[in-house]
Formats: structure tokens, C-alpha cells, sequence
């Protein structure tokens, strides 16, 4: 069995090192929000990064869709979307909505699916 690095691209990885993953051909994955894509919060290097490695091998991975519980938190956090421990249980029908109108997120970003999914925070 394969053991792969999976990246969960947010806001913590540099620019240089993801160029020395991909530079370096690093088996891994590369999991993104896609709330972030349609937000603008990725630079244009770091999608061309993505992109690149994808090309080589680089295992596309999806991180929920927005990253953030729907339900109104005040003193917690919200950084889960799939399950919330706080509140009711999110029924299978919402969850296959937030996986798909994230995929094709990544689709349209990429011209490549994701072959991994990430439920946030879980």
C-alpha cells in the first residue's frame, strides 16, 4: 500500500514549499477548500502549483465545501461542515450537495476531479 502526504491547502503552506513538492515530484495530495477558489483566496502561482503537480501525480483532494459548520456558533468553533458535534445531525441529502457543489468547484478550477475527500475538522 501506497502511504501518501496529504496537504491540506489553506492558509498555511508557502509558495515554496509547495513549488519544492511539486518541483521535487513529491508523492502526495493536495486537498483544497473550494469556498477559498470561489473566494479568491488562492493566488494565481499557487493554482498553476496545483495545477502543475496534478499533471504529475499529485493526488487532488477535496476539503469539504466551505469549510464551515452552517449552524450559528458563538463559542465554538465552527471549522467542521460535514457533522456538527454542537448541533442537530445534517441529513445524507445536504451532504451530497455540499460534496457535489464542491467538486465541481475543484472541477471547473482544475479540468480534474478529486480523487480524495476531506470532511473538515473530522
Amino acid at each position: 500500500m501506497a502511504k501518501y502526504l496529504d496537504i491540506h491547502l489553506e492558509d498555511a503552506v508557502s509558495l515554496d514549499e509547495l513549488d519544492q513538492i511539486v518541483e521535487n515530484k513529491m508523492p502526495c495530495a493536495i486537498s483544497l477548500v473550494p469556498e477559498f477558489l470561489r473566494q479568491g483566496r488562492y493566488s494565481h502561482k499557487c493554482l498553476e502549483l496545483v495545477k502543475e503537480g496534478i499533471k504529475q501525480g499529485v493526488v487532488l483532494g477535496q476539503q469539504g465545501d466551505t469549510h464551515k459548520c452552517g449552524n450559528n456558533h458563538h463559542l465554538v468553533d465552527r471549522w467542521h461542515e460535514m457533522a456538527c458535534p454542537y448541533g442537530r445531525k445534517l441529513e445524507y441529502e445536504r451532504q451530497k450537495e455540499i460534496m457535489q457543489r464542491g467538486r465541481e468547484t475543484l472541477e471547473d478550477a482544475f479540468n480534474a476531479s478529486p480523487r480524495l475527500f476531506v470532511p473538515p475538522n473530522h
